[in-house]
């Protein structure tokens, strides 16, 4: 669950394409630009192989989506090094 459609739409979408204009491993987005970030969604891709069916869906941010909320404060939390307590 992300409040990021930019990083839902990646995952779901153009990473596949990515791959396929892939030139010695770089990734290369449509205006022939090596992607932004590929280090991480490389990271992310390689650990679906180990995880059974992953599903990546847009949440609205600020939202009523428990999953969503409980990564914010995690965030926040790591942010400012604080310590998470329970949700």
């Amino acid at each position: 669950y992300s409040d990021s459609k930019m990083l839902v739409e990646s995952l779901n979408v153009y990473v596949e394409k990515w791959k396929k204009r892939a030139v010695k491993g770089v990734w290369y987005a449509t205006n022939g630009s090596p992607v932004a970030n590929q280090d991480l969604f490389k990271e992310i891709i390689g650990n679906e192989e180990k995880l059974h069916k992953v599903r990546y869906i847009h949440v609205k941010a600020h939202g009523d989506s428990e999953y969503n909320n409980r990564i914010d404060k995690m965030v926040h939390c790591a942010a400012f090094n604080k310590e998470l307590l329970a949700a």
